[in-house]
């Protein structure tokens, strides 16, 4: 957990200006992990078997409004029956006690096949505990 506040104790010191959310995303990964070990040896979680599911989210603005270079809110196949409408399709990986792991963003058009067999279990390999 130490490194945790080491990473924003440096973010601190060296730049108070800047755009936080890239610099959250430049070391996404590695915070999520030291995250999930901090809170499975807090609640003394298991961690062998992970749940993953997705769900798409709809936006309420008519696709001929979106700007012209728009590339993650896509029309597709949406499981609110509104593929009329822009959306992005949300990923969450879960322990088997219902503890969120990670979450994933994907362009509104993505497939749940095409999620699961690439990023997803590139991203959750090694987190055994």
């Amino acid at each position: 957990m130490k490194s945790i506040f080491r990473i924003f104790h440096k973010w601190r010191v060296t730049s108070c200006t800047g755009r936080w959310m890239d610099r959250l995303l430049a070391v996404q990964s590695e915070l999520e992990r030291q995250v999930f070990y901090a809170v499975a040896d807090l609640l003394n979680l298991e961690a062998d078997l992970f749940y993953f599911d997705t769900t798409s989210s709809y936006f309420e603005v008519d696709p001929s409004e979106a700007s012209e270079d728009e590339t993650f809110r896509k029309q597709g196949f949406s499981k609110d029956k509104r593929s009329d409408l822009l959306q992005v399709v949300i990923g969450l990986a879960v322990t088997h006690e219902g503890i969120p792991i990670s979450v994933w963003g994907w362009q509104g058009n993505t497939m749940d096949m095409t999620v699961s067999s690439g990023q997803v279990k590139k991203d959750l390999i090694g987190w055994k505990l």
